[in-house]
């Protein structure tokens, strides 16, 4: 700012402090003026003008000015006081301002200050400025930026002066604040932006202390620099700026974002910036006030991507409900024709005709589970049985046993010797590393470097939530191929079923999508990051746990007999028919129920005789879930297989939490269907 202020405009030039000050410096001249007659009319006449006109400036400043004794008694109320807070100079004057406007928690403060003001020997600030909330007459708080000072006379009491800025109505005095330069230095340095005014060509007429501490740079410096050439990034729309001045200039505010540069170090950042013309000592001029918003940004940033995550999930999430359905229904058809091989199998001789036939049966059988359970695992996880599982050993070999496979390239493996251990199911968790190999060694066309490593990780909450996950303790795994990489397109699709870039016949496309189902559902998070020509990570996060794994004992693999009774309820007659024929075979005696209504009418009769239930979970009217809570309902101690098309992820986890004994996935031999019952009878 310049100095070119004329005649009466002079006094209001001047600050607070100032005033002050020369206040008490009259007041020691009228002391020498006295000594003499003639003296004491001059003084006399000099204090009263002086002092008018202090009280005139005073009085009609827009910052709130409170004059108060050492013991808070209040001698000085101005008209701003009275509009900020509430009361009228009548009301405050002779009062105790603790009473008016202090808060309860500020009074301490308030009481220190009044010590201090005792203890003042000169004038000036006795405590620092800052942000205060005091209190209106009406009892809401005031938010204001409150500065202290005092006026010091020898052998008098201290007078103290608390100045108030009103935070809430800022605009409501920046015209009579302009007035002062001195005023608004204190309040643009008490900004938390930086502010520059500057001309309608750029040149720097002030800045705030905010300006300095962001860009680097001393006052004097900055007033020797243009907006344009030194604190302007270089990669900024500049095209923008003849419009945007042409709107300021014409009064209009203007706010846009930018590129702001230090001139300390170079260093850019985005910025949001507010312009408005204003006029100063006669001139237009431009207020520009710059808010750093690197935060924001990355805050946007990071929203953006949780979008995109999130309607990638959302998107998966619909395919895989679908993917489930087809899955749970074909699982049906495949365990009739399981059943009705296991029955012509049992007690077949292996020289029989028929035999190698119905064998290949069961191979096309498991080939047809392998693929519904793929598309299980996409869509529900494939959680079959959660045990704490040793992934160094496991990865072992699983990569071993792909290498004796695949020969022509390298298998690495750089596996952390103090690997924690996770909670999963073992075989799901090997088909997503079978899965991965394989989608490796197509990328790299036979020939390349796999790398498999794992190590123990903490992601804080920042990393954790951008992959959905709770912060913590992991297990993390990095899949390395060197094949030919993916593109951004082939990165956002690689999870979705069916999808492959493979030519037709070599690939389902449900390989990725199960890994991601089987990760997802295991509570964890799989990613991918390529480049074309550069090779595959596929990195996954497992959470971390402190059970250790047990040893497990060997079951056998021939059918076992029994002579119990077993109510076995499904909708579906094929099963129906081919399961109770296999459960005869087996030696037990058959009561078929069609849906959950006729079981509960069946057991309510006969619960006593019966000692299994092989229940559905999928059913028309009354569900699987609904029929399990009946029975318990109608003995306790009911014991319940479940059986579905579906895997054991979901609804059917939640029964076997409630109390269920037991869970078998269709379609299933009549080997795994004798062992699990005799598993749940005999314990």
């Amino acid at each position: 700012m310049n100095n070119s202020m004329h005649g009466g405009r002079e006094d209001h030039n001047k600050t607070k402090d100032q005033l002050i000050n020369e206040l008490a410096e009259m007041r020691r001249e009228i002391e020498e003026l006295k000594k003499s007659e003639d003296g004491r009319r001059e003084a006399e006449k000099t204090f009263r003008e002086r002092e008018e006109q202090f009280r005139n400036l005073m009085e009609y400043m827009p910052v709130s000015v409170q004059g108060y004794r050492t013991n808070g008694t209040v001698v000085y109320w101005n008209k701003a006081s009275e509009a900020i807070y509430g009361y009228s100079s009548d009301e405050a004057l002779g009062r105790n301002l603790g009473d008016l406007i202090i808060p309860t928690e500020l009074k301490p403060l308030f009481r220190e200050g009044l010590v201090l003001g005792k203890q003042l020997r000169k004038s000036g600030e006795f405590m620092p400025p800052g942000e205060l909330l005091l209190l209106h007459k009406h009892g809401h708080l005031v938010p204001v930026y409150s500065i202290h000072t005092a006026s010091v006379s020898e052998g008098k009491e201290p007078l103290l002066f608390c100045m108030d800025v009103d935070l809430s109505e800022r605009k409501r005095t920046e015209e009579a604040l302009m007035a002062s330069e001195r005023n608004l230095r204190t309040i643009l340095d008490s900004v938390n932006d930086a502010i520059f005014i500057h001309t309608v060509d750029g040149k720097i007429i002030d800045v705030n202390k905010k300006t300095l501490e962001l860009y680097g740079v001393k006052r004097e410096e900055a007033l020797q620099m243009t907006i344009e050439n030194n604190f302007s990034a270089s990669d900024n729309p500049v095209d923008t700026l003849p419009g945007i001045w042409e709107s300021t200039l014409r009064g209009e505010k203007q706010v846009f974002e930018w590129r702001a540069r230090s001139p300390h170090d170079g260093s850019t950042w985005n910025v949001e910036v507010f312009l408005r013309r204003i006029t100063l000592n006669d001139q237009d001029v431009i207020l520009a006030a710059v808010h750093d918003i690197t935060g924001r940004k990355q805050m946007e940033e990071r929203r953006l991507e949780l979008e995109r995550r999130l309607l990638q999930t959302q998107k998966l999430e619909g395919i895989g409900v679908l993917a489930g359905g087809i899955a749970h229904d074909f699982n049906n058809i495949l365990m009739g024709i399981q059943g009705y091989v296991s029955l012509m199998l049992h007690g077949m001789e292996t020289a029989h005709q028929h035999y190698q036939k119905l064998k290949n049966i069961e191979e096309l059988v498991q080939s047809g589970s392998n693929l519904t359970g793929q598309l299980l695992g996409f869509a529900r996880g494939g959680k079959y049985e959660v045990k704490p599982i040793d992934l160094n050993a496991l990865i072992a070999r699983s990569a071993d046993m792909f290498a004796q496979t695949r020969r022509e390239f390298t298998v690495h493996r750089k596996l952390a010797e103090d690997l924690a251990f996770v909670e999963a199911d073992r075989g799901q968790i090997e088909q997503v590393f079978l899965n991965l190999y394989l989608n490796a060694w197509q990328a790299m066309s036979g020939e390349g470097d796999l790398t498999i490593e794992t190590e123990n990780v903490f992601l804080d909450e920042t990393y954790a939530s951008q992959r959905s996950l709770a912060p913590g303790e992991y297990v993390k795994v990095s899949v390395v191929d060197t094949g030919v990489g993916m593109d951004e397109t082939t990165q956002k699709r690689v999870f979705e079923p069916f999808f492959t870039t493979r030519e037709l016949g070599r690939g389902s496309g449900l390989g990725l999508a199960s890994a991601y189902g089987i990760i997802k559902h295991h509570g964890g998070a799989i990613e991918v990051s390529s480049e074309k020509g550069r090779g595959t990570t596929f990195t996954i996060y497992l959470g971390a746990s402190g059970k250790k794994p047990v040893t497990e004992k060997k079951i056998s693999t021939s059918p076992q007999k029994g002579s119990e009774t077993i109510l076995l309820v499904d909708d579906q007659d094929m099963i129906l028919d081919t399961c109770g024929e296999v459960l005869r075979t087996l030696g037990y005696t058959v009561i078929p129920a069609k849906n959950g209504q006729e079981a509960l009418e069946i057991y309510t009769r006969t619960k006593e005789a019966v000692d299994l239930v092989i229940l559905d979970m999928v059913m028309p009217g009354l569900s699987g879930s609904a029929t399990y809570d009946k029975l318990k309902e109608a003995h306790q101690q009911v014991k319940v297989l479940l059986a579905s098309g579906y895997s054991i992820d979901g609804q059917a986890s939640q029964i076997l939490e409630r109390g269920c004994n037991g869970f078998i996935q269709k379609p299933f031999d009549i080997q795994t269907l004798s062992q699990k019952i005799r598993e749940i009878l005999e314990r």
